[in-house]
């Protein structure tokens, strides 16, 4: 291939494909690429036409590719907002959730320890209260409390960002 089929591949066509728009031979136009022929005059009209096209087609696409790609990026950061605060909504949730998990668990454990340092008069506890332990202990809701916070936090500094970007591309 010589330098001629630079032309055909700038315009994306086959050999057949570019000889049947300029009305010759596939065989004249493979003569032209290589240089040892050159083209009728009609071809040659016809070949700077598509090429003029070609070029301002390039133009026209990078100016609107530039903005379809500004405008696919900001409605993707506008659906990360909204999935944002949608988390953000349901780690408060859980926050209240858990806080009143913890609280009850508290009241629990105090209530048990209460309990047990109190004789009844003899009789046996009236309430048979089991230690908390594992996931319902207090010291279970406390870290989870924990990593709900750090979530809630992280989530608020995404936030931010988000709005930054946001606001950056919009301007």
């Amino acid at each position: 291939m010589g330098k001629k089929s630079l032309e055909r591949e700038s315009l994306g066509l086959t050999q057949f494909e570019l000889a049947a728009l300029l009305n010759i031979s596939r065989p004249v136009l493979a003569l032209y690429e290589t240089g040892k022929r050159s083209l009728p005059v009609s071809a040659h009209q016809k070949m700077s036409e598509l090429l003029a096209h070609a070029q301002s087609a390039k133009t026209d696409v990078k100016a609107e590719s530039g903005k379809d790609e500004r405008a696919l990026l900001v409605k993707h950061i506008e659906r990360l907002v909204l999935e944002n605060d949608y988390q953000r909504m349901t780690v408060s949730r859980k926050i209240a959730d858990t806080e009143q998990k913890k609280a009850k668990a508290m009241r629990r454990e105090q209530l048990s320890g209460f309990v047990e340092q109190h004789d009844f008069k003899g009789e046996r506890n009236p309430l048979p209260f089991s230690k908390l332990s594992g996931k319902n202990s207090v010291a279970a809701y406390g870290t989870t409390l924990m990593k709900l916070e750090l979530r809630q936090e992280l989530l608020g500094l995404e936030q931010t960002f988000l709005a930054a970007k946001l606001a950056e591309l919009l301007v």
